[in-house]
């Protein structure tokens, strides 16, 4: 058995269920920080040719592009179908809104994936996070997918303070992760050496913004229908009301903004 720690922010481990079949299990925070090890696990399980390979991901909690693009390479390239093992609504519904159930076969348990069986609608209630924020708070984060926990928790709080209900409190915490995550990606820091990201409360709309000393390049879309890496920006704009990108004083700004529903 193999395992991949960090600091219970989240865990991909590797165990063989059966001559046949094999299954890794990954929960908690699966983000931009966690894809390497998600990509080194499922390559080693995939190496060993079974016939059923299970992602358990019934544990997890959190998912974002950079996890996403995994899955996508992985069925690209790896020869080796994949059943996802989930129910917790919050990352079911990136799945679709990634356009990933298309090419993924779900379960809601391990038995159903190996079994091969039609699993039952998801049900499972998301947790809540708790916290509080003004009507307005700036957060600097260092250029590291380390840090994207700590801006999920920042855009949580706001949200809940805010009143957002779950649903648009997990699709603005997705939102502020895939721009900050872009930000440590493509873009620079800022003369501080951070990422500056704020939240801004109107009277009936909540606004995060991220800038960084980048230069952001708008890309045309790919042909390619399971590409590993370019849907921040379509999943950011499924999940909030609005998304403005721009050039600002030698600085990319991004605001993303959701109305109490």
């Amino acid at each position: 058995m193999a395992t991949a720690m960090s600091a219970s922010r989240y865990e991909i481990r590797d165990c063989e269920a059966g001559p046949e079949s094999h299954v890794v299990v990954a929960s908690g925070e699966i983000d931009l920080h966690a894809a390497p090890s998600l990509r080194e696990m499922l390559e080693a399980a995939s190496e060993r040719k079974p016939r059923d390979l299970v992602l358990d991901m019934s544990g997890a909690t959190f998912l974002d592009s950079a996890a996403i693009g995994v899955l996508a390479g992985h069925i690209r390239t790896a020869g080796v179908p994949l059943t996802v093992v989930c129910t917790n609504e919050n990352v079911l519904r990136i799945l679709e809104v990634s356009g990933m159930t298309r090419a993924l076969t779900i379960r809601a348990t391990v038995e159903e994936a190996l079994e091969r069986e039609a699993a039952p609608p998801p049900s499972e209630e998301p947790d809540l996070t708790q916290g509080c924020v003004p009507r307005r708070l700036e957060l600097h984060v260092a250029p590291s997918a380390s840090e994207l926990a700590r801006v999920r928790g920042f855009a949580a709080a706001a949200a809940l303070r805010f009143g957002l209900d779950p649903r648009q409190r997990h699709g603005f915490t997705v939102a502020a992760n895939e721009a900050v995550a872009n930000a440590i990606q493509h873009g620079r820091p800022c003369d501080d050496d951070s990422i500056h990201v704020w939240v801004t409360e109107g009277d009936d709309r909540l606004t995060l913004g991220v800038r960084d000393a980048g230069i952001f390049t708008l890309e045309p879309p790919s042909d390619d229908p399971l590409p590993e890496c370019g849907r921040g920006l379509t999943m950011m704009s499924h999940l909030v009301d609005g998304m403005a990108l721009s050039r600002m004083d030698g600085h990319t700004h991004v605001e993303l903004s959701i109305q109490r529903a």
